[in-house]
């Protein structure tokens, strides 16, 4: 198996960029939507080496993700998850370019390799699923500004970060038997599953729950103190369709892999990966990330109306976006993918995460084979040597014929 750490795919340089929430770490397991005929665009992204995730949990996952359309249905054979690569169209426009002949049954529990998947039906026809977000990008920490009720409210009380009524906090001291669920440490820090004031908000389908019915020893863990900020923030959780599987979005220490005390119940656990996965899987293309394709579409008129073949040097123009101005620039002009590996290989200095991502992704498949890379590459150096030796031969021509010409007349 390759190892994850040689096989890092930075999304960018297909032109999307990963959510603000989604993991810090370069992701190397991404998941594309199919959509006709070959369009596609990100739906999520993770880090392998953070949270592992099979195609089983993987196909789980998305249909947490995608329960609050009425077409979703859970993901189930013979749909299969099948290697893709990308290449660039328009400006921020991607397409399939190849179709990778590996499939990773839906329901298969072996980990997922690095890679970019997108699900396929048996007849190799992308499957109709409706993927999307179902819930507000807000974490935990920021429920109580982002769906709260007034200080003079007596619900109040409730927030994510007010203490657990002493009563519930002691019962759950007991069941944990003082030991942080995510760790094993000792720890006196006790805190909610869920916020009880986002129970209407994390729970599908609505209605849902009552404020009385999340006040529940069930809904309360204990947690070791240095991972409070970091679960309020929705980068820890657990999957209780998994054994309590602890699921990291972040690279914590961690001498656990399950929860250390698995409560009567995992509705509230349910929902809490729920959440998390709303908030921290989905990536999403750069057009809906505040990332103005109108600017790319400018610096490509510039581009097409001078001779530049350099990135701009400013700080008024958002470095992804003049990228992808050069990139699809370079894709219209030459129109072929060896022009542009070139051109991220030759610009290391401009863009050092880019060239990196492909010299390290040897043997991944969603980039290309090297040996065309170099065949294709070493033909372009060719081309340009040839045009350039007959403009120098046709300058030295001129030189030398040019007064004998003149002599003459």
């Amino acid at each position: 198996m390759i190892s994850s750490s040689s096989c890092k795919v930075l999304a960018e340089r297909f032109g999307f960029v990963i959510a603000p929430l989604t993991p810090p770490h370069i992701p190397d397991v991404i998941l594309c939507r199919v959509q006709a005929p070959t369009l596609v665009n990100i739906v999520g992204a993770l880090n392998s080496d953070v949270t592992k995730v099979s195609a089983r949990n993987l196909s789980r996952w998305l249909f947490l993700l995608a329960r609050h359309s009425a077409r979703a249905r859970p993901i189930r054979p013979p749909a299969v998850f099948r290697p893709i690569s990308v290449v660039a169209g328009d400006v921020f426009v991607r397409f399939i370019d190849k179709v990778g002949l590996e499939t990773f049954p839906c329901n298969s529990p072996d980990p997922l390799p690095p890679g970019c998947y997108a699900l396929f039906d048996a007849n190799g026809d992308p499957y109709p699923y409706p993927f999307g977000y179902t819930a507000p990008r807000i974490t935990f920490s920021r429920t109580h500004r982002a769906r709260d009720v007034g200080d003079d409210d007596p619900r109040a009380s409730y927030r994510m970060t007010s203490p657990v009524p002493e009563e519930l906090a002691s019962q759950a001291r007991e069941r944990d038997r003082g030991l942080c669920c995510f760790t094993g440490r000792p720890s006196e820090c006790i805190t909610w599953v869920i916020p009880p004031l986002l129970s209407r908000w994390v729970t599908v389908p609505y209605p849902g729950w009552p404020l009385e019915r999340c006040l529940s020893v069930d809904n309360v863990f204990t947690i070791s103190s240095d991972l409070l900020g970091a679960y309020h923030d929705n980068r820890i959780t657990a999957d209780p369709q998994d054994g309590y599987r602890i699921v990291l979005f972040d690279d914590f220490p961690n001498t656990l892999t399950h929860l250390g005390s698995a409560p009567s119940s995992g509705r509230f656990w349910h929902s809490s990966l729920s959440w998390t996965l709303a908030v921290r899987f989905p990536g999403c293309d750069a057009r809906f990330d505040g990332v103005s394709a109108n600017k790319a579409r400018d610096l490509l008129e510039e581009f097409s109306l001078g001779s530049s073949h350099t990135l701009p040097q400013s700080s008024e123009r958002p470095n992804l976006v003049a990228q992808e101005a050069m990139r699809t620039f370079l894709w219209k002009r030459l129109n072929t993918q060896a022009a542009l590996a070139m051109w991220e290989s030759e610009d290391a200095q401009l863009s050092p995460s880019h060239s990196s991502t492909l010299n390290s992704s040897e043997g991944f498949e969603i980039v290309p084979d090297a040996a065309e890379l170099h065949s294709d590459r070493h033909q372009s150096f060719i081309w340009f040597f040839f045009h350039k030796w007959c403009i120098l031969v046709h300058y030295i021509w001129t030189l030398v014929c040019g007064p004998r010409r003149r002599a003459l007349d």
